[in-house]
């Protein structure tokens, strides 16, 4: 198989991919017609945050498998147009986790003290103790947004140091909140209400966009934000408005060597698995799967394209639902692969074009209900 990387990543995940007998090319900074003719009769993409990859850019590609990205974030992917073609999305959310709660921790302290500012008037010539008065964080209220990978490993770090944790979260549980010693808030206007300083840990969305805005900053004044995630969760104007003494760097939350190999190796190793038509463990557009889980459900997963295929030959009504129903042991699996391969075997014979990643967009976009049933 032939590869394309275009953002530089660690020799260990080039190194990977050789061994495992695929052909590597790299070719950086890239762009506009020069990379559309680029990934031409590419099975696999590898970018950091430097490629935009676009529909034109996948619809180029017409033998693209899997465009991997090694580090968190899939802002610069079009997930709707790779999934609408068939071709996974898989990043490496692990990697570089370490990485980016040491950078936030660092950023806390660095504005707590006023760390910057204070190096910067001694390199000038000029002493200025008396002018940084700082805040020290034991026994303050540290509200964090996105309670998930890096967010948790930020709470168990700052944590340790003696503040109150505060969490604003919808997608987590108040039971692993509570392992981590962090209080659940309702809301987002809770956490800006009770914080002193607040840390910040989602992806970029419509969601998220401008999530911290002129209104939020005020309810936090005389506090601390610290944003280690994307730089548009926070609406940069009215944070330049709003503050007098900003920190900058640029994303260097996982620029640690320990974390370039670890995302360069686990994007690697995604490519391999989807290359082998084995389960890739962190698609975000596919139904994904850890190694365990699979060798259970393996038997299960050409069993339902197979019947699937069959099933859509017998029908002879307008096609507007499929129901699977899962029995026995199966039933107490993650199935979701199993229900996209069943997908997959119904619509086939049709001669859409088809697979376990495209499967279910393909039943919504044409309002087919599927329902799965376990007893």
């Amino acid at each position: 198989m032939k590869l394309l990387v275009t953002d530089p990543i660690a020799d260990a995940g080039i190194d990977l991919l050789r061994e495992s007998g695929h052909e590597v090319e790299t070719s950086y900074d890239l762009a506009g017609e020069e990379l559309l003719a680029a990934v031409e009769g590419v099975h696999a993409l590898i970018v950091r945050s430097g490629t935009d990859v676009t529909r034109d850019v996948i619809e180029a590609a017409d033998d693209l498998v899997i465009v991997g990205r090694a580090g968190i974030g899939v802002d610069n992917i079009d997930i709707d147009a790779a999934t609408d073609n068939g071709v996974i999305v898989a990043n490496a959310p692990e990697g570089n986790v370490r990485a980016a709660a040491e950078h936030t921790v660092g950023m806390a302290f660095a504005t707590a003290r006023s760390i910057p500012q204070a190096h910067e008037r001694l390199s000038g010539g000029e002493w200025a103790k008396g002018e940084f008065l700082g805040s020290e964080i034991t026994d303050k209220t540290l509200g964090i947004v996105g309670l998930g990978r890096v967010g948790q490993e930020v709470a168990k770090r700052l944590g340790n140091l003696g503040m109150e944790l505060i969490a604003f979260d919808p997608y987590i549980s108040t039971e692993r909140a509570d392992q981590l010693g962090a209080e659940l808030v309702p809301d987002l206007a809770a956490c800006l209400d009770r914080a002193d300083f607040l840390t910040i840990h989602t992806p970029l969305t419509d969601e998220t966009a401008n999530m911290i805005a002129e209104e939020e900053l005020a309810k936090l004044e005389g506090g601390y934000v610290v944003n280690c995630a994307r730089g548009g969760v926070v609406d940069e104007t009215a944070l330049a408005e709003a503050v007098e003494d900003v920190i900058v760097t640029p994303h260097l939350g996982a620029s640690t060597e320990a974390a370039q190999e670890n995302v360069a190796v686990e994007t690697a190793r995604q490519v391999v698995a989807a290359f082998d038509g084995e389960p890739v463990t962190n698609a975000v557009n596919a139904p994904s799967i850890d190694e365990s889980t699979y060798r259970q459900v393996e038997p299960y997963v050409n069993l339902a394209d197979t019947a699937g295929k069959i099933a859509v030959q017998l029908f002879d009504d307008r096609l507007e639902r499929v129901e699977i129903t899962y029995a026995g042991d199966i039933a107490a699996q993650d199935v979701d692969l199993v229900t996209a391969s069943a997908l997959k075997g119904v619509f086939e014979p049709l001669e859409w074009q088809v697979n376990a990643v495209n499967a279910p967009r393909i039943a919504e976009q044409r309002g087919i209900d599927v329902v799965e049933t376990k007893s």
